[in-house]
């Protein structure tokens, strides 16, 4: 154990730096999407999440509705960056329909304002954290987990784009 202190970004800070993600996305803006259990396990319709702030239980707006993305839009263009990498996991079994229909709805309206845009969805967790925290663009999703990587690409020199 490294520390038994809470939010102590530089300790974990030193252990990112020192196991490097297997690539680099210096042309790439990662986007964090809470899905997962937030989204399967509640009965908020996906036409609700999509087009509105949906606070959840704990008060908190885990995930963003496509409006927060457009709103990102003209930012994103400004970094004249092209390509936009989505990555989300699933930290329960189940039924996933639910929430890989969102991801293809903001995959699709970046495609639709002129991005290349891939997904990375329930791949290995621990190398999803390392290609956020070292992101050169990071757009985090509501909840402690982005909130974590944000403040860890900001002590890296990265730059986070939020609205």
């Amino acid at each position: 154990m490294k520390t038994t202190k809470s939010r102590d970004y530089h300790t974990l800070l030193d252990i990112i730096n020192k196991r490097q993600p297997k690539f680099y996305l210096d042309d790439t803006i990662v986007i964090h999407l809470r899905i997962g259990d937030v989204i399967d396990e509640n009965k908020i319709k996906l036409d609700k999440l999509l087009s509105e702030n949906t606070t959840f239980s704990a008060g908190v707006n885990y995930v963003k509705p496509i409006k927060y993305y457009t709103n990102l839009i003209d930012t994103i263009h400004n970094y004249k960056i092209k390509k936009i990498l989505l990555i989300g996991g699933f930290h329960r079994k189940g039924n996933h329909d639910k929430s890989l229909q969102y991801v293809n709805h903001i995959k699709q309206h970046f495609e639709n304002n002129g991005f290349k845009c891939t997904t990375r969805i329930n791949e290995n967790a621990d190398e999803d954290f390392l290609i956020m925290c070292n992101s050169k663009y990071f757009v985090p999703s509501g909840g402690g987990f982005s909130s974590i990587i944000k403040q860890l690409v900001i002590l890296k020199g990265g730059t986070v784009i939020e609205t």
